[in-house]
This record gives C-alpha cells, sequence and structure tokens, in this order.
C-alpha cells in the first residue's frame, strides 16, 4: 500500500459540536490520494435539531487541506419526553376529572389549558417546537455588513475554498497548512485597468441618491396596530399552574371541568437536567349530550304576544321519554300551541320543539324557567 489518510468529521448544531471523530483510510498504490468514497455513520440525537451541519475534512501528505461541509435537517424532538393525557378524554360541565403527566423524572412542568376560541381570535399563539428552535437562531440573526466599494477583480465563480468552509461554520482555525486557495485575477475587458479612483467616483455618482429614498421610504412606513384581547363574559383561561413530577416520572392532576361547552387545549413544557420537553396539544371536549335550549325574544312590549320556543336535544347512544314543563309565574301567562304535547319520545342524536304562547303582564326583567 502507498500510505494512508486520516478523515476528520464534525457534526455541529445551533453553534456547538454534537459529535466528532475520524476514519483511517488505506490509499492503494494505483488510487489518486484525493479520491476516493469514505463512509461515514452518525448517531442521530436530539442535539442536532433541527439541523445538523457535517464538516468532513483531511490533511493531505503534500500538506495540503481539502474540507467539504453539508446541512442536514432532522427531526424536530427533545430529549425530555413530555406525555399528558386526560381520564377520561371527554367530560360534562362541572365533572371531575384526572391530568396525567409523564415526564423525566425531577422535571418542572409549566401546565395551560386555554379556551379553543381564543386560540382562532389570536392565531399564532401556541408554543410549537418549531418556535422553540427558532429563538437561539433568531439571535443570531444581525445586520449584514456593508462595504462602501467591492473588490472588481476578484474570482467570479464559487471555488472550494477549505478556508471558507471553516469559516462558514464559525470555527477558529490555528495550524501551519495551507488551507487557502490563491485567488487568481481574471481579465475583464476595458474593467481590467479602471482605476480604484474612476471607479469609486462612478459609483458615488450612482448611488449619492439611496439614502435619502431608504430614508423616505422608512418614514413613510405605517406604525403596528396595538394589541388588541378580546374579553368574554366565559373564563379563558381554566388552567395556569406549575406541577413538580417526582422520581416516578408522573403526576396526577385533579382537576374540576367548568361549565363551559367547549374545546380546552392543553400545552405542557417541563425543564429537567437532562434538558427541555414539550408535549403535543391535547384537547379536552367538553359537551352537554342531553340539555334544553329556550328561544326568546330580547324585548317585548306589555300585552304582547310571542311564541316562546323549547328545543330539546339528545345526544345520547339511545332513545328517551323527554316531558317539558314550564313553571308558572304571576308574571306572564302561558298557553299551549295546539296540537303540541308536553312529552314525547326523543331518539338518539335527535331534537324536539316544544312551544307554547306568552303574554307578559309587567314590567321589567322576566325570569323564564322550563324544567
Amino acid at each position: 500500500p502507498k500510505g494512508s489518510v486520516d478523515v476528520l468529521y464534525l457534526a455541529l448544531s445551533r453553534g456547538v459540536i454534537v459529535q466528532h471523530g475520524h476514519i483511517n483510510v488505506t490509499v492503494q498504490q494505483d488510487s489518486p490520494v484525493a479520491e476516493g468514497d469514505v463512509t461515514l455513520k452518525l448517531a442521530v440525537v436530539p442535539e442536532m435539531a433541527p439541523v445538523v451541519q457535517l464538516l468532513v475534512y483531511s490533511m493531505l501528505p503534500s500538506e495540503t487541506v481539502i474540507a467539504h461541509s453539508m446541512n442536514f435537517p432532522t427531526e424536530k424532538c427533545f430529549r425530555n419526553q413530555v406525555l399528558v393525557a386526560f381520564s377520561p378524554s371527554n367530560a360534562v360541565p362541572g365533572e371531575e376529572n384526572t391530568l396525567r403527566l409523564s415526564a423525566q423524572p425531577g422535571s418542572l412542568c409549566g401546565l395551560s389549558a386555554v379556551d379553543q376560541s381564543v386560540g382562532i381570535m389570536e392565531p399564532g399563539k401556541r408554543l410549537d417546537a418549531d418556535k422553540i428552535f427558532d429563538y437561539p437562531v433568531a439571535c443570531l440573526r444581525v445586520r449584514p455588513r456593508r462595504f462602501i466599494m467591492p473588490y472588481p477583480y476578484g474570482p467570479s465563480e464559487e471555488t472550494n475554498d477549505p478556508y471558507a468552509v471553516f469559516q462558514t461554520l464559525g470555527l477558529k482555525l490555528a495550524t501551519n497548512l495551507d488551507i487557502r486557495v490563491p485567488s487568481c485575477l481574471s481579465y475583464q475587458g476595458n474593467q481590467y485597468r479602471r482605476s480604484y479612483v474612476v471607479a469609486y467616483s462612478q459609483m458615488a455618482r450612482l448611488g449619492s441618491a439611496g439614502p435619502r429614498r431608504e430614508m423616505a421610504v422608512a418614514l413613510a412606513a405605517p406604525l403596528p396596530p396595538p394589541i388588541q384581547t378580546v374579553r368574554t363574559f366565559f373564563p379563558e383561561t381554566w388552567i395556569w399552574d406549575l406541577v413538580e413530577v417526582g422520581e416516578s416520572g408522573s403526576a396526577d392532576v385533579p382537576l374540576t371541568v367548568p361549565d363551559t361547552i367547549t374545546t380546552w387545549e392543553t400545552e405542557v413544557f417541563c425543564l429537567a437536567p437532562s434538558g427541555f420537553g414539550l408535549a403535543p396539544l391535547v384537547e379536552l371536549t367538553v359537551f352537554q349530550p342531553f340539555f334544553l335550549e329556550l328561544t326568546l325574544p330580547y324585548s317585548v312590549i306589555r300585552g304582547e304576544r310571542f311564541e316562546l320556543k323549547a328545543t330539546v336535544f339528545n345526544y345520547l347512544s339511545k332513545c328517551i321519554m323527554v316531558s317539558v314543563t314550564p313553571a308558572l309565574s304571576s308574571d306572564y301567562t302561558l298557553t299551549p300551541v295546539r296540537d303540541v304535547q308536553d312529552s314525547s319520545c326523543l331518539c338518539a342524536n335527535g331534537r324536539k320543539t316544544f312551544s307554547w304562547t306568552m303574554a307578559p303582564s309587567v314590567l321589567g326583567v322576566l325570569n323564564v324557567s322550563v324544567s
């Protein structure tokens, strides 16, 4: 054999070296040193999310450095696996429920359960893996460097420069090897004989109106509208609490379901010595399978008659016998509508409407009760 070459590799993610190593490649007598295939096997770990930058480089016997890098997207997962579920998964208003939480032992978890209508009015407020992994990357976004005048005689095409590969990944180098590819000047016609003074003066004349136009656009840009929070009568937040997970890695949180008929969207994230964890969004649907709804006008005139309707909904899996009876009161009179019975058989996923003719006799707010 002719010899061997060490191929070194670095796996970086979010500015941190996650894995590194080297492979010794044997070069045969009839094989060029700078050609060949090398296979690397890397274990994908949560620290590589969301993108892993793989750098492979080698130092040839001629003291020349060759390098190349590529980016590989990975699945956005966390070291701390968090799971959450309601028991039972569906509930009725006022029912007792249990939130079962599973995470790494010793985790401190933040719980929140918000009405689904809040997410409809204010979309994009939910916490997800994309926002978590974007936070450290967003802090590195700085304004790009501005040049007064670009160098007009540099190479026009991209070159496989090892120094540029290391510099792109943000790595510092300390070596006595030759890692820079020399830049050769290319003849570009009459521009090759143009002096720096002429080029700078022409660029100054062409760009003299640029800053004023940029300032005019910046001043004309409207201010962002203020954030307005819409408040409703029903509670928007049900759970907002911190829960400690013991050494068993699980915790049960007893809860009482609110009276609101809605869907509660529950978010849970946990912090532990092993790392951060975020549970998938869990929904708890609160629904009343059997209820009555009254249809009333906003206001009426004393002595005016109108039709009072009571609609019974049955979302049970069986048929039931329903009897509707309005409460008597001295503030109004009720007369059953002809050919309408007060009792009926109501089957599954059905509804029935009962009607009476109502005539108020007093002024003010009237309370109407139907059982």
